[in-house]
């Protein structure tokens, strides 16, 4: 499903109206002002191609290439704050030049070696769902951009139900290969908030983790093998369950962001699909009693599919938007278990057991129910934001037990200080998103009004605030959003100098005229 270009998802879905007042009246509560709603922007006018017609010849004997602007807008942004107030201001820095449509790897390979001979810079496709930049047309050094959309190589090519693995194309979308999968028994169980518009390309290329990642792991645990197209040639790894023969190459793929090359296939462990999905919801006083109360449960061996822990502020949004009080909202817990008829019922009992000691409420099954719909809704609210003149921005982190409260702590204070230096009341809705043995990630999402003529540099001050902070505490710069241009100039700072010398290496060997997503992940070379 191709989403709108303005905005998230399906053009004729919205947020629930019957909810949109009761949040709108939340932020109001708190300061933050909004205006009346604008209709929906109208597309600009774009400059014409940069390609020379004998390039566009040469690209369009290779696969289908289309320069329509209404294709050409639809393949210049992404879904960054960034993106979608360029869009609403009808100001697009960059636009691609044209679109390629291949259908076969043979074909993304012969595009990249046209492109580098042309001098055209390659910008892989797949669901346009980054909300960092990552699809940005930048050229770099190059005279134009050449967007690959990948999404006509969608097919599920093998099955090995012996070994759970299942190779696959990486154009395909969530639902497409959710359904193909269910039609054998199986599930990827991969759910990122993009899951009805992304590809597995985008969620390998960004090491992506879903809502799920508790009982089926993240992208690069999900992976088993990877074929990438590289202007050097291709680099296929190797299928077995494990080995030991270097460094593994599959892992400087994975997370890559198209910077290397283009993922055309890969070999994913598949899991069986579960027999039962139970969720449960609970209410802690505070948010520092509800992060402790879940390190003892992830330590403990309760090891649920999902878990979410929210802030005071986050439930009480949360709460607002269903009508209900929220006075003293305390924290809000999810949890949601995934597997057989069996385990399931006996996990939900040692979760039950684990999170009803000393002073909690238990909110039942009902609290849980329906909480993945919302998931999937809320960034249709955030075009209703956007639309009333609200800054709407996300960023997510992750780091150990020890450290989780003092890194919250430190962001929280370091955007609530960005916000009163600019003058404009503000909201820091923050969640528990993913939890591990030994830490656990951080999802912020910020609300303020936006100030008119100045949204980009308020933009950088809320942005360098969070992050500089975030750094400095031992944060990680993205624990599943990636680096796209929006992360790019910290990326010394989380690999060091040494670390980024050998990224530069590695993409001289793969890229060598430097034409794969320029602008993106890391800094290149001068």
């Amino acid at each position: 499903m191709r989403s709108k270009w303005w905005g998230w998802g399906d053009p004729d879905t919205r947020y629930p109206e019957q909810m949109l007042p009761r949040t709108l009246a939340y932020l109001e509560s708190l300061g933050i002002r909004f205006t009346e709603p604008r209709d929906e922007p109208q597309p600009p006018a774009l400059p014409p191609t940069a390609l020379t017609e004998t390039d566009r010849e040469a690209l369009a004997a290779v696969c289908e290439i289309g320069t329509g602007e209404e294709e050409r807008l639809v393949h210049s942004l992404g879904k960054s704050y960034l993106d979608l107030l360029s869009a609403w201001k009808g100001e697009l820095e960059r636009v691609t030049d044209a679109v390629a449509y291949p259908r076969a790897a043979r074909e993304v390979a012969t595009l990249l070696r046209v492109a580098a001979a042309h001098g055209v810079a390659i910008v892989p496709f797949g669901g346009g769902t980054s909300v960092l930049g990552g699809v940005s047309p930048v050229r770099g050094v190059h005279y134009a951009a050449l967007t690959v959309d990948l999404r006509r190589l969608n097919r599920v090519l093998e099955v090995d139900e012996d070994s759970g693995l299942v190779r696959v194309e990486s154009g395909i979308a969530g639902p497409d290969l959710e359904a193909a999968l269910a039609d054998h028994g199986l599930t990827l169980g991969h759910y990122p908030q993009s899951f009805h518009f992304s590809t597995l390309g985008g969620w390998i290329a960004t090491r992506s983790a879903g809502h799920a990642s508790g009982t089926y792991g993240r992208m690069e645990n999900l992976v088993q093998a990877l074929t990438v197209i590289t202007p050097a040639g291709e680099v296929k790894t190797t299928e077995a369950p494990a080995r030991s023969t270097g460094p593994e190459l599959k892992h400087l793929l994975l997370g890559s962001e198209g910077r290397l090359g283009i993922v055309v296939e890969a070999v994913i462990r598949a899991h069986p699909a579960p027999e039962v999905t139970a969720g449960r919801g609970f209410l802690l006083p505070s948010f520092p009693q509800a992060l402790d109360r879940c390190r003892g449960m992830i330590r403990g061996g309760i090891r649920p599919a999902t878990v979410r822990v929210s802030n005071t502020e986050e439930t009480r949004a949360l709460m607002a938007s269903r009508g209900l009080k929220s006075q003293d909202a305390g924290s809000f817990v999810l949890l949601e278990f995934r597997g057989s008829a069996e385990r399931v019922p006996e996990e939900m009992d040692r979760a039950i057991a684990h999170w009803t000691e000393g002073r909690v409420w238990d909110l039942g099954g009902e609290a849980a129910s329906g909480w993945e719909e919302e998931y999937y809704r809320a960034p249709y609210l955030r075009d209703e934001l956007l639309a009333r003149g609200l800054f709407v921005e996300t960023l997510e982190t992750a780091t150990s037990w020890s450290n989780l409260e003092t890194l919250y702590g430190g962001v929280k204070e370091a955007l609530e200080e960005a916000f009163r230096a600019g003058g404009t009341p503000g909201a820091v809705l923050c969640h528990l998103s993913h939890a591990y043995r030994d830490g656990a990630s951080l999802y912020f999402t910020l609300l303020t009004t936006r100030t008119p003529g100045e949204e980009r540099t308020q933009w950088e001050a809320v942005k360098t605030a969070a992050t500089e902070t975030l750094l400095d505490l031992g944060g990680t710069l993205s624990h599943h959003h990636g680096i796209g241009m929006d992360h790019r100039r910290w990326m010394e700072r989380e690999h060091g100098p040494v670390g980024i010398r050998a990224l530069r290496a590695l993409k001289g060997a793969l890229d060598p005229k430097g034409i794969m997503n320029p602008g993106k992940a890391w800094e290149d070379s001068i």
